[in-house]
């Protein structure tokens, strides 16, 4: 939330940085922060055998998004983000478009990652197979 609504880098005229100290440099305190609420959902993912995710930075970048929402919805008429007023039918006809054509992609990556995990399944299977088959063969070599 700090870095959406504090965080920024000030330049003056002549293109001198003039926040480049925490003295200078906003950033939010308790007091300019709302409560928050963690709310933990287990979802899988599809894309490792473990099922697991990875973590890190990723939980910071939903903050950004959500004020960026936020203004959007506060200024009707206008998209923060892509710079078009939504009021135009050809613009709403646009990001419609746009937003159903990444739902889509979004679903043909799943069943691409589906279908490369049941291809990694089945090559896991054959080459159990082919080393048990090689494994009989040095029995049988052995055995002569």
């Amino acid at each position: 939330i700090g870095q959406a609504l504090f965080e920024g880098c000030l330049y003056d005229e002549t293109g001198q940085l003039i926040n480049a100290t925490m003295a200078e440099y906003l950033t939010p305190m308790a007091g300019e922060m709302p409560d928050i609420h963690v709310g933990h959902v287990v979802t899988p993912t599809r894309s490792s055998s473990l099922g697991a995710k990875g973590a890190a930075e990723a939980g910071l970048t939903g903050a950004i998004a959500a004020v960026v929402n936020a203004v959007n919805d506060a200024l009707p008429g206008y998209d923060l983000v892509t710079g078009l007023r939504t009021n135009s039918l050809e613009n709403r006809k646009t990001i419609q478009q746009v937003a159903t054509h990444s739902a889509d992609l979004a679903e043909s990556l799943g069943d691409l990652q589906d279908n490369a995990n049941e291809q990694r399944d089945e090559l896991i299977k054959l080459r159990e197979k082919i080393d048990a088959n090689q494994h009989r063969v040095a029995d049988l070599m052995f055995a002569m």
